[in-house]
């Protein structure tokens, strides 16, 4: 109750946001085109008005910020985000919000230099809200605890505890920057967390792909089992691919909830139960964002609705996916899908003769050597790929899939030279994230 307490009382805009999801959760198609024209309306002119990037910007490619459709986004440019960091921060913030105290964040850098992201509190609230709405989805209602399984301090401060005391949420270090070697994943540390999560009996975990998916290994090898039925595993911030999910619900015994988002925008879309259980479409949060598609390359582009001290309008996050703006799940939810997930624009591995290999075709090779738990593909020139790879074992017909893997990848990557180190740890990035694909070649 002391939970759901702090909720209503000590945030009560993240309550009001809240409340305003669930009320709003099952409009029809209709409803939800008129609601998101409206919020697009508000964040342009706000834009326009008050930020200076994005005056001189749309002033320059003169574009009409009197939109009367949502088609009529189409009109603006794009944003990137090597775009937002070429500019001074003073330009970027909204001139409401330069003497007041933002939230400030920071991208984990996987993919390059962390990104400052400059929140307004009212923002920050809605997000908060937004995730709690979401977390009834998957049974995790407000005032529940729950396991994270996270990038954190190897052993909780005195602050970790009062704020898991006050949350619900108590989050378990996959990984400490400052302990990189003491908070290793290894068989030891996999059993001390295992432990950990029985002492706390939590009904929800959430955690990155690739620590669920060494959890999972771990223990259908070990035939360990959770004394306790959980109720659902929540994936993020990795690429989810449908074998991890196979081994992971296997596992654990329950569902997996897969969601989409980042640091810049928070939430973006996420599996209902339906979803979870069936194609796997995620549903985009439309009361919270517009997320288009670009033709042609299929990178994503997020408008955030609520942003305002750095307003994020036509973002090109770098990540690619397909979708389908009308859509009704038979759980009632109605509006944008995301219908697949297709990576980050530099996923792909760029052959000598120009052509370009997405991530996912690795991903279908490597599947089919069911020992490979972990590999990274890292490209430093145009003829030189290192692959890293975890192997639980290579014995008979194990060594031959190997084998099988090898000859698939060697053969896409032609003229190409591959060398293969067996490992017995990949490193995380200094988010706690295991980037699968790195290239060093633009």
């Amino acid at each position: 109750m002391i939970r759901l307490f702090t909720l209503k009382i000590a945030k009560r805009r993240s309550y009001k946001y809240y409340k305003l999801y669930k009320k709003n959760q099952y409009q029809d198609l209709e409803w939800v085109k008129k609601d998101q024209l409206t919020k697009l309306k508000e964040i342009i002119r706000f834009a326009y008005d008050n930020n200076n990037f994005y005056k001189k910007l749309w002033d320059e490619n003169k574009v009409d910020i009197n939109i009367k459709s949502l088609d009529d986004i189409e009109n603006f440019p794009i944003v990137t985000k090597e775009d937002l960091k070429r500019q001074e921060e003073s330009l970027l913030v909204s001139e409401p919000f330069k003497k007041k105290k933002n939230v400030i964040d920071y991208t984990t850098g996987s993919t390059g230099n962390p990104f400052k992201v400059i929140k307004n509190r009212n923002c920050a609230a809605e997000r908060f809200g937004l995730s709690k709405y979401l977390g009834s989805w998957y049974y995790n209602m407000p005032g529940t605890a729950w396991v994270r399984l996270w990038r954190a301090n190897l052993k909780p401060t005195f602050f970790d505890k009062i704020k898991f005391f006050f949350s619900g949420q108590y989050v378990i270090s996959i990984y400490d920057p400052t302990k990189p070697n003491e908070s290793a994943l290894d068989s030891q540390r996999l059993n001390e967390i295992l432990s950990e999560i029985e002492s706390k009996r939590p009904p929800v975990i959430e955690g990155f792909v690739s620590a669920l998916t060494l959890f999972a290994n771990h223990m259908l090898t070990n035939n360990i089992n959770l004394s306790y039925q959980l109720k659902s595993i929540v994936t993020g911030a990795e690429q989810l691919e449908d074998n991890d999910r196979e081994q992971i619900e296997k596992a654990f015994n329950c569902h997996v909830y897969n969601r989409y988002g980042g640091t810049e925008t928070s939430a973006i879309a996420h599996e209902c139960h339906v979803q979870s259980d069936s194609n796997h479409y995620l549903h985009i949060l439309d009361g919270h964002c517009l997320v288009e598609s670009e033709k042609g390359t299929e990178e994503l582009i997020i408008t955030d609705f609520y942003s305002r001290a750095l307003p994020l309008i036509r973002y090109k996050n770098g990540d690619k996916g397909v979708i389908k703006c009308d859509f009704e799940c038979s759980c009632g939810i109605s509006g944008g899908i995301i219908t697949n997930l297709l990576g980050r624009t530099n996923d792909a591995i760029k052959l000598p003769n120009g052509k370009m290999i997405s991530s996912h075709l690795w991903h279908n090779y490597m599947k089919k050597c069911p020992n490979l738990i972990q590999y990274q593909i890292i490209q430093y020139q145009l003829d030189k790929v290192v692959i890293k790879y975890i192997i639980s074992s290579t014995k008979n017909n194990e060594e031959d899939s190997l084998l099988l893997v090898k000859n698939l990848v060697e053969n896409a990557l032609t003229n190409v030279n591959v060398d293969w180190e067996k490992v017995d740890r990949i490193p995380p990035s200094s988010g706690g994230k295991i980037t699968q694909v790195v290239s060093y070649v633009k």
